[in-house]
């Protein structure tokens, strides 16, 4: 049968062209401002100087030349890039428990020969409604605490040690204190407290009654990160698997491209490769087209036609 890393990633694709935006500008922004601060300070501090935010500023930083040099982006927005950055390795941590960051070798690189900087527009995608409910809950969290012990909430831990929880998703304290970023801590968090915090955070979020709220887009973007089939989708929703699809390909355009291994699992494998080799042989996108050669229907090719493209970003990544 296979894996998602083995037979179908053998097929030499191409890559599909994607909005594309250059941001030059701001990637040297960010990176001339991490290094006139020699790594001292985290990324909400960054941000607020980038984004010209007098509260809360050292009066010598907003002399800086960067001050308000990034005001046509949102905060999430900047943060969403620094955190890019980093992940692409143009920044490095400098304290991994506060969260700082100084250039790395390739950053330092880049800074001394500015270049045309192109992403993909869904790499700076807003993260997902349920990070910040939990950053929220946390930080309350940490206020009680730090109230109880009577000590400044940062004396407990940082808001990045807070935002890698949400990402890395820690299950117990033993998890947590083999994390670089936790080990050694000598803040008087109760990190127990933190995490029944976060269960329940995730737990209400995901919550049959929290679901109902939101639009099919959403509750079916959540229904697909548990791990639901086709048939529970259809079911749970009482909508049409046509219906289904569409919105599939709609977390795709927008940029979910972690919905390959959910079709990967809810595909014939069979099926999966047969419109794999259509696309790649024809590079025909037309599903008319494909139905009429492959004998499937709409739905199954729609997704074969999704992951197919997914598959292409991964391969020329």
């Amino acid at each position: 049968m296979g894996t998602p890393s083995s037979p179908l990633i053998l097929y030499s694709l191409k890559l599909i062209k994607m909005e594309s935006i250059n941001i030059q500008n701001e990637v040297s922004s960010i990176l001339k401002l991490v290094q006139d601060l020699e790594g001292k300070f985290s990324k909400n501090y960054l941000v607020r100087i980038l984004r010209g935010n007098p509260e809360f500023t050292k009066p010598e930083h907003k002399q800086l030349p960067q001050f308000g040099e990034i005001a046509h982006w949102s905060e999430n927005k900047i943060g969403l890039l620094i955190e890019f950055l980093y992940q692409k390795e143009y920044l490095v941590l400098k304290n991994q428990q506060k969260g700082s960051y100084e250039l790395s070798r390739r950053g330092q690189k880049y800074l001394n020969k500015s270049s045309e900087f192109w992403v993909k527009e869904y790499e700076l995608k807003p993260i997902k409604r349920y990070y910040y409910l939990a950053m929220k809950a946390l930080k309350e969290e940490r206020k009680s605490q730090a109230k109880e012990k009577n000590c400044s909430t940062f004396e407990l831990c940082s808001n990045f040690q807070l935002e890698q929880m949400i990402i890395q998703d820690f299950e117990t304290v033993e998890q947590l204190n083999q994390h670089s970023i936790f080990k050694d801590w000598e803040g008087k968090v109760d990190w127990n407290k933190m995490l029944l915090i976060l269960r329940n955070c995730k737990k209400e979020y995901y919550s049959p009654q929290n679901l109902s709220r939101y639009s099919n887009y959403t509750k079916i973007e959540t229904l697909i990160l548990q791990g639901k089939t086709i048939a529970e989708i259809l079911n749970i929703l009482n909508i049409k698997f046509s219906t289904l699809t569409k919105y599939v390909e709609s977390l795709y355009e927008n940029g979910n491209h972690s919905i390959k291994e959910w079709i990967y699992k809810n595909v014939s494998k069979k099926n999966l490769v047969k419109c794999i080799e259509y696309f790649t042989k024809t590079q025909n996108y037309q599903l008319k087209d494909a139905k009429a050669q492959l004998e499937l229907d709409y739905e199954t090719i729609r997704l074969g036609r999704i992951y197919y493209r997914i598959q292409q970003i991964t391969v020329a990544a």
